[in-house]
């Protein structure tokens, strides 16, 4: 397996929320960990979707691991600058979905460091990620 891989954050609430999958994702993640980077866009969305001590704790157990082997990947000046330009074209080629653009942007900034880094985003949910697609390119694969 030779593939660099960054989970989206729909794979680490799932695992939140639902001990069937985590159990199911677990062996499938250890034998992808070695190729994995995580994303700083992940980091905060998981953040920002707790609301306890205990929650936070849980979402770190998933990241600290990454900054310790220096394998966190962060949006530089040009995917921020990137997001915008994808983020316009999307707005153009799709105009129903102007009131969804700022909701794009942390989804283009995700597939903006799977681009830098050469990896593949693991999903859950690729409907952002196949509009996305239709104004750059995006390798990303569903995770069920």
């Amino acid at each position: 397996m030779s593939s660099r891989y960054i989970f989206d954050t729909n794979i680490y609430i799932q695992c939140l929320q639902d001990r069937e999958f985590a159990i199911r994702f677990e062996a499938e993640y250890a034998r992808r960990i070695s190729f994995t980077f995580f994303c700083s866009v992940v980091v905060q969305e998981l953040l920002l979707g707790c609301t306890h001590h205990l929650a936070v704790k849980r979402v770190q157990a998933f990241y600290k691991p990454f900054e310790r082997v220096n394998r966190i990947i962060s949006p530089l000046y040009q995917d921020w600058e990137e997001a915008g330009v994808v983020g316009l074209k999307i707005v153009k080629k799709y105009p129903s979905l102007k009131a969804k653009r700022f909701a794009l942007i942390n989804d283009i900034l995700i597939a903006r460091c799977c681009h830098r880094v050469g990896a593949i985003l693991v999903t859950r949910d690729s409907k952002d990620f196949k509009i996305i697609s239709t104004v750059k390119p995006v390798r990303f694969q569903i995770w069920e």
